[in-house]
């Protein structure tokens, strides 16, 4: 699948979940929410893949602690990762590979869902090293 094709799959799927959504630049920006908790997240599409990033609508106050925390969460994370960037935003990262356009929906899903998964479980850990 090309960039387009993945885009318009994911665009697909947050219009099905109701989620708004916005385009700029080759990648699709949106907000998603599980119970109380509410946080950006972006897709971008690379050569057969989607890649998914969930941000934390927090900056870290203790970069190291938050390293730390990036750390134990990898540890523990089967796919994706978490990381912190230079300019202090939590991130976690999962991918979704689309070599197979019918079997595109359900490794979007997954990928989607396990970024949901893992930001909402993380949160209060990482809330508790804002700044």
């Amino acid at each position: 699948m090309d960039e387009n094709d993945i885009l318009n799959e994911v665009i697909a799927l947050l219009e099905d979940s109701g989620a708004l959504w916005r385009s700029e630049n080759g990648r699709l920006s949106f907000r998603l929410r599980r119970g109380g908790l509410v946080w950006d997240a972006e897709c971008r599409a690379v050569k057969g893949r989607a890649l998914f990033y969930g941000r934390y609508p927090f900056a870290c106050g203790d970069a190291q602690a938050a390293a730390d925390a990036c750390s134990r969460v990898n540890a523990r994370s089967i796919r994706g990762a978490m990381f912190l960037t230079q300019r202090g935003e939590i991130v976690f990262r999962t991918d979704a590979e689309l070599d197979d356009p019918f079997g595109a929906k359900g490794r979007l899903v997954s990928a989607l869902a396990y970024n949901a998964a893992v930001i909402s479980h993380f949160w209060s850990e990482f809330a508790g090293i804002s700044g």
